[in-house]
């Protein structure tokens, strides 16, 4: 919810809201980092709850597979604000002034380096996967700050790049809900097919 929170909030700088949004896009997709490196933002849609984009490689396939999450997360509902309402447009610009700039320069990843200025941020480059472990790190420790309890990136040493993907499938189990749903969440197919 804190991340939700901070990219629907007012205050937010657009470079952090770009990250922030990209990052929860991956977690409510259950995507891996290698997987959000190869969206084109701008197969970034929303049609009536859901978010879409199409990821043109992935671990299982480099011809490109759709993906999909739910677009109102914890905080949003239908008819009201979300994160994945605020966090396209943020995108879309995003790709218009990185575009205006770079003409030539094809952005087709969506984990960015976002360049020094916080209220209009570039796609200038893939962000590498250390730089992101670090970015969830931080996020995870304003989330804490955010419930007054004080906490520091080495208190998440054992969260990865992965664990965007692994969060929805750990909670798919802990609910008990079908193998055949946490499947098709971990966009893995059923070793009977």
């Amino acid at each position: 919810r804190s991340l939700e929170k901070l990219v629907i909030s007012k205050t937010t700088p657009a470079s952090e809201i770009l990250q922030l949004g990209s990052l929860l896009f991956l977690i409510w997709s259950s995507l891996r980092w290698s997987d959000a490196l190869w969206i084109a933002p701008d197969t970034i849609t929303i049609q009536n709850h859901a978010m879409f984009a199409i990821s043109a490689h992935t671990k299982t396939t480099n011809r490109g597979m759709p993906v999909a999450c739910y677009a109102y997360g914890f905080m949003g509902q239908q008819g009201g604000t979300s994160w994945a309402q605020a966090w396209p447009n943020v995108v879309h610009q995003a790709v218009h002034d990185t575009k205006q700039l770079y003409p030539s320069f094809a952005v087709d990843f969506l984990l960015t380096e976002v360049g020094t200025s916080m209220d209009k941020p570039l796609f200038l480059k893939p962000m590498p996967r250390d730089r992101g472990l670090h970015l969830i790190r931080f996020w995870l420790c304003k989330c804490f700050e955010a419930h007054q309890r004080e906490a520091k990136p080495e208190d998440f040493h054992l969260l990865g790049t992965h664990s965007c993907k692994t969060t929805l499938l750990s909670w798919a189990q802990q609910l008990q809900l079908p193998l055949e749903q946490r499947q098709l969440q971990g966009h893995h197919r059923s070793q009977l097919n």
